[in-house]
């Protein structure tokens, strides 16, 4: 057995390095209204459901929309405060095209695991790309 190297990926326009860090926190800001804009625990996606209830502490409580929203909330606030003020486990590199053709900067987190976040914001990353609430210029 050994290391496993977990990357966890979110992409925005590639720009100038100004314009992909304000696109990206436009990018955030949409996602955090996402988030706010959930009404019910089915409006939340399955497998961000899922990860909700891996991190709940007590195993009798149910999971709440409110449990959902704060851990999106605060996932969204992690990274925002990276790409504000920079982090030292989270870089940019050029990251292919959009559908239309356009290139995408790709921000980035990872390293090795072994069984454990291998970056302070590994999780942050992971559950916004499982959120559905993050308009990823991958996608566009």
């Amino acid at each position: 057995m050994g290391a496993d190297l977990l990357v966890a990926t979110l992409g925005s326009k590639f720009t100038n390095k100004k314009g992909w860090k304000t696109d990206m926190l436009k990018r955030l800001d949409k996602a955090e209204k996402g988030v706010r804009a959930w009404k019910s625990l089915k409006s939340v996606r399955a497998e961000f459901r899922g990860e909700v209830e891996n991190c709940t502490i007590d195993e009798d409580e149910e999971m709440t929309l409110e449990d959902c929203q704060n851990i999106a909330l605060e996932a969204i606030a992690d990274v925002r405060a990276a790409v504000a003020h920079g982090s030292r486990d989270v870089t940019i590199t050029e990251g292919g095209r959009t559908k239309g053709g356009k290139p995408v900067a790709l921000w980035l987190t990872g390293g090795m695991s072994w069984g454990d976040a291998p970056t302070d914001s590994f999780y942050a990353f992971q559950r916004i790309m499982i959120m559905g609430t993050f308009p990823d210029a991958r996608d566009e």
